[in-house]
């Protein structure tokens, strides 16, 4: 919850199998100077916690539409009420 809630975090939406899904990702420089995305994804119709993980790149083979990045004011509101 705390990559959903913090400020320093971007929001994006992807479509994988027909299944709007939130993705709340934190940029980091891994040691060797690589760039790398902290990714916690989040079901929007039933508004639950598919998964975090840690990858290379926004895009992923799977979705039908690629991470479109949103302004994310009122997340936590939304996901609590």
């Amino acid at each position: 919850m705390d990559r959903i809630r913090r400020a320093d975090r971007d929001v994006y939406l992807a479509v994988e199998q027909g299944t709007l899904k939130a993705l709340f990702v934190e940029t980091y420089t891994s040691r060797r100077g690589d760039r790398k995305y902290r990714i916690t994804i989040v079901a929007v119709a039933g508004r639950r916690l598919v998964t975090q993980h840690t990858r290379d790149t926004l895009e992923h083979p799977q979705y039908d539409v690629q991470s479109i990045k949103l302004p994310g004011r009122g997340i936590m509101k939304w996901l609590s009420g």
